[in-house]
């Protein structure tokens, strides 16, 4: 990324262990102001970790995090300002929107916890749900009124309560029916202009990225394996991982199995070497540094694709 822009969000070489498992190591990324950044990779790749920590609700066992090139400090003050320019959107609105709790009650929670509560908080959550498409919602309704996608509809509309700077958005369509996943996007795409949001997207969805992001990481067993511009990768990616997400070819190469799991590659050996079609002996014994394909793309792999 051009070093004339300050990052919102900044993973400094972010490591998250638990106990003897590494979740997470040694992961470099940005998230540039008002775009998107695309975060893939296969379920335990490292996802929803990242944010997780993004949020504050972990903190990383060695690197840094930055927002808005100030670091994370944990303290409860200091995190409670960050949190309140960041929005979230949970995978599961079934999950994310309690059904005891009316509208009002369910958007109008970040408000009451920040101490923005008054007078025209009712009209904001009017607004709010006119904006994500439920005009006629009332605010004494609950959630069990309402379908899939109104619910993530209404999840959204809370992300929103605070007029945050960057939303995160873990896989927010994966539970939902063709066609509502196409609007709920559309959505999304839609406030992001309007309001200048940076965004973290989580998905499986390839396509997807391909169409939305403006930059992207792809993780594999919590580390970077390709990171930078989104549609340039998605035309001509380096790493054999990418490719493999990004093709067809994930059909003629082994899955990860179970084995695989419990017996990764020693460190600082390259994860994917036991699936890769292209791994020498150095795949197995030495870690791939991050290759720059271009100042702003990089590549963890010893015999990347030209």
């Amino acid at each position: 990324m051009s070093g004339l822009e300050l990052p919102i969000l900044h993973f400094e070489h972010v490591t998250r262990r638990y106990d003897r498992f590494i979740a997470l190591e040694d992961v470099s990324f940005v998230v540039r102001k008002g775009k998107i950044l695309g975060l893939v990779g296969e379920s335990g790749s490292g996802k929803t970790t990242c944010i997780r920590l993004a949020l504050g609700l972990e903190r990383p066992s060695a690197g840094r995090i930055r927002f808005m090139g100030r670091p994370y400090s944990y303290r409860s003050k200091e995190m409670k300002a960050i949190r309140r320019r960041i929005g979230f959107i949970f995978q599961d609105p079934y999950d994310a929107l309690d059904p005891h709790l009316t509208l009002e009650e369910i958007i109008g929670e970040p408000l009451r916890a920040h101490g923005l509560w008054n007078v025209t908080a009712r009209e904001r959550i009017r607004g709010l749900l006119d904006r994500v498409g439920l005009p006629d919602a009332s605010l004494r309704s609950y959630p069990t009124r309402y379908s899939g996608g109104g619910l993530q509809r209404i999840a959204i509309a809370r992300a929103l309560a605070l007029e945050p700077e960057l939303l995160l958005c873990d896989e927010p369509t994966s539970n939902l029916d063709v066609s509502m996943q196409a609007q709920i996007i559309n959505l999304l795409m839609e406030l992001q202009r309007e309001r200048g949001l940076a965004m973290v997207f989580v998905t499986h969805d390839l396509p997807l990225i391909r169409r939305i992001a403006d930059d992207l990481v792809v993780l594999y067993a919590g580390r970077v394996m390709e990171c930078g511009p989104a549609r340039e990768i998605a035309a001509r990616p380096r790493h054999p991982y990418t490719i493999v997400l990004l093709s067809a070819m994930e059909a003629k190469i082994p899955h990860r199995s179970a084995w695989d799991e419990a017996n990764p590659p020693v460190s600082p050996a390259c994860p994917f070497a036991p699936r890769c079609w292209k791994a020498q002996p150095q795949c197995w014994k030495e870690r791939p540094p991050r290759i720059p394909v271009r100042p702003d793309w990089e590549v963890a792999c010893f015999f990347p694709e030209e």
